[in-house]
């Protein structure tokens, strides 16, 4: 989106109002803006946003969601987490009023994998323990994992095959295991309101050999990431939002005009890219005297990675 008309529209409404206010009736300002400033519909907007995911597409993408979570479907629990539901419904929204078109929403596929078109632009939101198809497309390969007395198949970051630079961390010989200790922090249910108590995922830097570790206080967590990939190949364009947990997609989702923008500035020309954005957690009580956890995204401290092998079949 362009910034400086964002500038100009502001200061000419400012304008126009201050004028009605002294008896001016503001036509001659609005015939002036209209002039210099063609006026876009929301819709066109809303798709020149989305240019710096998908380019300059006329074609409708498809939108998918994460299928629940990995624990969850080990528990047999069906449905996508509330946070990428909002995330989902926000998007699926936007993206329709971008293209004008109605846009229907698969909430969920019957705790089957998903299947989609690979010549279509997709975008898809939830990481690799959210989404099946986020976690095929950047390489994750899939390794048991103790989870109390059960095994579960998580993803695993293989250094040879995984296509980003940063990638997620559920843990080593378990469930948020490290250095054979589970580490913990609490946070508050989406779905009770309720204080949990989970472990903890982390991000390793493939190029530096770095991990970095969230953010906890109080025994609480305040910390995650955001991760924005776009990875094309002669077909079509693939874009995967997603984090450590809900909640940084959840954030980008509040604001997608916004954060699209933000997301334009810290990428730049680069044609496929991986973005990571710090996202600071608070622990709240809302108008219904619910406790939740809500995400804001830190976009100054964002870091881009361009992406050059062409990955996807």
């Amino acid at each position: 989106m362009d910034r400086d008309r964002r500038k100009v529209f502001k200061a000419v409404a400012e304008g126009g109002g201050a004028m009605l206010a002294s008896g001016f009736l503001g036509a001659i300002a609005n015939e002036l803006f209209n002039t210099i400033y063609k006026p876009k519909e929301v819709g066109e907007a809303e798709k020149e946003a989305l240019g710096v995911l998908f380019g300059e597409s006329d074609a409708l993408p498809s939108l998918y969601a994460g299928e629940g979570n990995i624990l969850a479907r080990a528990k047999g629990l069906k449905g996508i987490s509330k946070y990428l539901g909002y995330s989902a419904e926000q998007f699926s929204s936007y993206i329709g009023r971008a293209f004008k078109a109605e846009f229907n929403l698969l909430n969920n596929n019957g705790g089957e994998v998903f299947s989609y078109d690979t010549k279509k632009d997709s975008l898809f939101l939830g990481g690799a323990a959210a989404n099946d198809i986020t976690s095929g497309l950047l390489g994750y390969k899939e390794k048991e994992m103790t989870v109390g007395n059960d095994v579960v198949l998580f993803p695993t970051a293989d250094r040879a095959n995984t296509v980003t630079r940063w990638v997620q961390l559920y843990g080593e010989t378990g469930y948020g295991i490290y250095n054979g200790k589970q580490q913990l922090a609490r946070r508050y249910s989406a779905r009770t309101g309720k204080e949990v108590e989970r472990p903890i995922y982390k991000i390793l830097d493939k190029k530096t050999g770095k991990t970095l570790e969230p953010i906890i206080e109080n025994d609480f967590l305040m910390s995650e990431w955001l991760t924005i990939v776009r990875i094309r190949d002669a077909f079509s364009t693939k874009v995967i939002i997603g984090g450590m947990h809900g909640y940084s997609t959840e954030a980008f989702c509040r604001n997608i005009s916004v954060n699209l923008e933000r997301l334009s500035s810290v990428v730049g020309t680069k044609e496929q890219y991986q973005v990571i954005v710090p996202v600071t957690l608070s622990h709240k009580l809302n108008r219904l005297s619910k406790l939740y956890t809500v995400g804001d995204i830190d976009w100054k401290n964002a870091k881009a990675h361009e992406i050059y092998a062409q990955v996807i079949n």
